[in-house]
């Protein structure tokens, strides 16, 4: 008996494997990736509310400077 049909089972056993594992290191990247988008648009509208209120406090200023 031939043991060199084992060897073609054998590669895609290790190749399925290291598939495997890169799909879960992808997929462990996408979750960290959706995470950061979601700090990323938190910080974006809390820059928006700081850009607003320095807009008011601009022209608050202007209209004191302007009595």
């Amino acid at each position: 008996m031939s043991v060199l049909w084992i060897a073609p089972l054998v590669v895609l056993a290790a190749g399925a494997v290291l598939i495997s594992a890169k799909l879960r290191t992808t997929a462990q990247a996408t979750v960290e990736l959706q995470q950061e988008c979601a700090r990323l648009e938190e910080l974006r509208m809390a820059l928006d509310e700081v850009r607003h209120e320095a807009d008011a406090t601009r022209a608050g200023i202007e209209r004191i400077r302007h009595r």
